[in-house]
């Protein structure tokens, strides 16, 4: 399975798949 990482800074945010 696949993992989502978010991750919060300044500029917005960002989800990361994890594979």
């Amino acid at each position: 399975f696949s993992n989502q990482v978010i991750q919060r800074g300044a500029s917005g945010e960002k989800v990361i798949e994890l594979q």
